[in-house]
């Protein structure tokens, strides 16, 4: 990491080199190419962390299937239970 002195002589440098008319359209493009870097690098390590969601979730998946907690019902099944209501006699309770 650069200390004090020696950001005052990389200043200096530049401003002898540039001047200092052009030192402000230096820095803002200096400032749009850093941005320009950072949306790059948050798009990237959003798409990477999609992916990995995504293989996540596949994998949690094949592991765990959904099963169904209820058997479906069978046709046959409905004509039976009214034919037994249908057999009761009447006034029992069962």
């Amino acid at each position: 990491m650069l200390g004090g002195t020696e950001w005052l002589v990389i200043f200096f440098a530049v401003l002898l080199l540039f001047g200092g008319q052009k030192i402000p359209e230096l820095m803002r493009g200096l400032g749009k190419g850093i941005r320009e870097f950072n949306t790059a690098r948050s798009n990237i390590e959003a798409e990477l962390r999609d992916g990995i969601r995504e293989v996540d979730d596949r994998k949690r998946q094949e592991a765990n299937p959904i099963v169904s907690v209820t058997p479906p019902i069978a046709p046959a099944t409905i004509p039976d239970f009214i034919e037994r209501i249908e057999d009761k006699p009447e006034g029992s309770v069962q």
